[in-house]
């Protein structure tokens, strides 16, 4: 679908990496806030290390979901199905979560559904 966009002047007290002109939608749609069209990608994992009182922690997010069914597996998970966990603090259909354990896990994989279509992550492991 082919929108049109025109280039208004940025404010004055613009962030520097501003160019000088921002793009916004022109025509009948300018108005209309974005609700589609963004490709669903993901879940993208950032570790942050010790958080919280847990050794491991990653920041798992979806881009272009407003919401997703989550998911962990991992090594060992029949015998320790309780080592990792998704940080309660998030409703548990967030497009953001954190994930966090205090053992060692191996082959760490988190999944997301959005909209019936099952997304995978990269493996991942903590090693304390």
């Amino acid at each position: 679908m082919r929108q049109r966009i025109r280039a208004i002047r940025a404010a004055s007290n613009s962030p520097a990496v501003q160019i000088g002109i921002r793009m916004t939608r022109a025509g009948r749609r300018a108005t209309t806030a974005a609700t589609g069209g963004t490709t669903v990608s993901g879940p993208y994992l950032v570790e942050i290390g010790n958080y919280a009182g847990f050794a491991c922690t990653w920041i798992v997010w979806m881009r272009g979901a407003a919401s997703a069914e989550w998911a962990l597996t991992w090594d060992g998970m029949a015998d320790q199905p309780d080592e990792v966990e998704f940080d309660p603090a998030f409703a548990a259909t967030d497009s953001v979560q954190m994930v966090r354990t205090n053992t060692n896990v191996a082959n760490l994989v988190v999944y997301a559904t959005v909209a019936g279509t099952v997304y995978t992550s990269e493996a991942i492991a903590c090693a304390i």
